[in-house]
């Protein structure tokens, strides 16, 4: 039983090794070989518990996504609930999708997509990133309802969509402040959808 214990503390230990590497240098750069530096063991360790590349990238996956979905979790929940203009109502949607502090940060920014786009072309990994995508969905309808819009009347993938699109943008265009871009973009797209003032 402690041997159990042991290996799978081992193992856990090489899943947030492998979500560190995923999180700082993306997802091409998870390998058994990277994993094994990031945790300071033998290459062995990570073979021994991951029979392949793609179990290996599967987990890190799994644990930068509910990392992500923690996040989130924890800005809506301090939400106060209270009726909020278009224009704080957008940065919430930008903050919760994205983050300010990555949405300023153009390489942590191009890291972000990377992810997404890498584990798109695996198709494997789609279920991961569908599942993700669906927790997201229902954490920004929880903030456009503390925030005093009906989320039933806003569809939360067009938001998400705008919100990407707007980033992708400014990333192509080098805009100087990508946040400020797509919160005003964010906002014109919250108006435009009938959220209350």
């Amino acid at each position: 039983m402690a041997r159990q214990a042991r290996g799978a503390a081992r193992r856990a230990a090489l899943v947030e090794a492998a979500a560190r590497v995923l999180d700082r240098d993306g997802l091409a750069a998870v390998s058994h070989r990277s994993v094994a530096a990031e945790a300071q063991v033998p290459l062995g360790s990570t073979t021994y518990y991951f029979s392949g590349r793609e179990e290996l990238v599967g987990a890190a996956l799994d644990a930068w996504l509910s990392a992500e979905e923690q996040r989130l979790t924890t800005v809506v929940a301090a939400l106060a609930r209270r009726r909020r203009s278009p224009r704080a109502r957008a940065e919430l949607v930008v903050e919760v999708l994205v983050g300010r502090d990555r949405a300023a940060d153009q390489s942590a920014l191009v890291r972000y997509y990377e992810r997404f786009v890498e584990a798109g072309r695996l198709r494997a990994h789609r279920p991961r990133l569908a599942r993700s995508r669906t927790a997201y969905d229902a954490l920004l309808a929880d903030v456009l309802t503390r925030s005093g819009a009906a989320p039933e009347g806003i569809d939360v993938r067009l938001l998400t969509a705008v919100t990407d699109g707007s980033l992708l943008n400014a990333l192509i265009d080098g805009a100087p402040d990508p946040w400020e871009q797509t919160v005003t973009t964010v906002e014109r797209a919250l108006r435009c959808h009938g959220a209350p003032n």
